[in-house]
């Protein structure tokens, strides 16, 4: 039994093409936003790039911008092929290509809910990233004179007044580095040589913080240097006096920015896949409904629709089923009929209707096998459908001769070439085949004897 099965007229085919192809015109603008959100983001990250450890951050603005690309494009596609489908003639260069067009698009769809679920998860690594980062940022905040790390000064102080934070984790990182460079150190002076002896790395050490640590709001001017020293400040003690610097830390404050920035655009993606499922499931329902007219030759006669021709169950069965088949079908197990009997029938279909399609309803067990009957069971699927004429040419014959005869032989009376004059009338559920009887080439099997 189909899956969620409803029925249709004109008047709601008609109704669900326009519906649809209004949805899908949604859906490029949600491209658009997917791919400017990608962008803006990754604007956002190449800012403060220096203060992150990797590039690794940057996986996600790239998935979110081709993702984009790749919605609009699908999207616009859809779109066209829902408008061509209210004229069946224009539909019908569309039909052969959708249901591959379709599995695309589940494919899409689940691509697009790991983007999301990316966006809520990526902040754990990002987190790693900016404390490595601003760790060895704040080592070369003194390097103004080295290249290349002569901008870090200026990163880490704007950084620290837009976000007002100081340090990584706290303040206090501050006082366990060397941020003053030497070129502005009296090395001749005692205090400069106490704090460079006081510890193993000879670095000059001090309880102060940048200016950029500052406060604006705090009414007393900024205590930054000797902020643990209550007798270089007026009515000051450190433990009690509510500092006027800022106390968060700038790691938190950018995975706060950042982490806001991540959930807001994840939630954004998870509504557009809604939409995208939407407009896929609309999308089956078109194609469904046209290809079950009741009477093809009618516009208006009544068909069905549905979102899988059989329940869920037995579609996974099926899939399996000739996932399965199809890797048998090139490969014939040596020794005994058995494995001869279960590869050829599934290679010979696999040749007349394509591997992948379904393999002819008739079991064959004997050894001896009657191409016509799997050619004429090919010929009923819909592999034929909408007036396609065929023609085969002697190369390909000579080809499936030469691929028969290294699995099975001996093979006589192969290849008697014939024409062939088949009409298929119309029945429910398949637009009418018609085979045009001048120079298709008919090509049957007589005798097989298997080894």
């Amino acid at each position: 039994m189909a899956l969620m099965l409803v029925k249709f007229d004109l008047k709601k085919r008609v109704k669900l093409a326009q519906t649809v192809w209004f949805m899908y015109w949604f859906a490029v603008m949600a491209g658009v936003l997917v791919f400017s959100m990608g962008l803006f983001f990754k604007i956002e990250l190449r800012k403060r790039s220096e203060l992150m450890d990797n590039n690794e951050s940057h996986i996600l603005p790239n998935l979110l911008i081709f993702m984009g690309l790749i919605a609009c494009g699908i999207n616009a596609f859809g779109g066209k092929v829902c408008y061509d489908s209210l004229d069946p003639t224009k539909f019908v260069k569309w039909k052969p290509m959708l249901k591959t067009f379709l599995v695309f698009c589940v494919v899409f769809n689940a691509l697009l809910i790991v983007t999301a679920l990316m966006c809520f998860v990526m902040k754990i690594p990002l987190q790693f990233t900016l404390s490595e980062g601003l760790k060895n940022g704040m080592r070369y905040y003194k390097d103004t004179d080295t290249p290349g790390r002569c901008y870090m000064k200026r990163t880490l102080d704007l950084m620290q007044m837009e976000f007002r934070c100081c340090g990584n984790d706290h303040y206090r990182d501050w006082f366990e580095i060397q941020w003053v460079s030497n070129r502005y150190l009296d090395f001749s002076a005692k205090e400069v040589k106490d704090r460079l002896g006081s510890n193993v790395d000879g670095q000059y050490l001090m309880d102060g913080v940048p200016f950029s640590c500052c406060n604006p709001s705090s009414p007393r001017p900024c205590i930054q240097m000797q902020m643990t020293n209550n007798s270089a400040h007026y009515s000051y003690d450190h433990y009690t006096e509510e500092l006027n610097v800022w106390k968060r830390g700038c790691r938190e404050a950018l995975l706060s920015y950042y982490g806001g920035m991540m959930n807001t655009i994840g939630a954004l993606v998870f509504l557009i896949t809604l939409l995208e499922v939407a407009v896929t499931v609309g999308l089956q329902y078109v194609d469904t409904s046209l290809s079950t007219l009741a009477n093809p030759e009618d516009p208006e006669s009544e068909s069905e629709g549905w979102i899988l021709e059989k329940t869920v169950k037995e579609t996974f069965t099926d899939i399996m089923a000739k996932m399965k088949a199809t890797g048998k079908g090139g490969k014939v197990e040596e020794g005994g009929e058995e494995g001869v009997a279960t590869g050829f029938p599934t290679l010979v279909s696999g040749i007349f209707c394509g591997f992948g399609s379904p393999p002819p309803k008739k079991t064959l067990k004997s050894s001896k096998y009657d191409i016509e009957e799997i050619m004429l069971d090919c010929v009923q699927m819909e592999l034929i459908s909408n007036a396609n004429v065929f023609r085969t040419s002697s190369a390909p014959l000579a080809n499936f001769g030469g691929m028969m005869h290294r699995n099975i032989a001996p093979l006589t009376n192969i290849l008697r070439l014939n024409s062939l004059s088949y009409t298929e009338r119309p029945r429910e559920g398949v637009f009418p085949s018609v085979i045009m009887s001048q120079g298709l080439w008919r090509t049957f099997l007589t005798e097989a004897q298997c080894k």
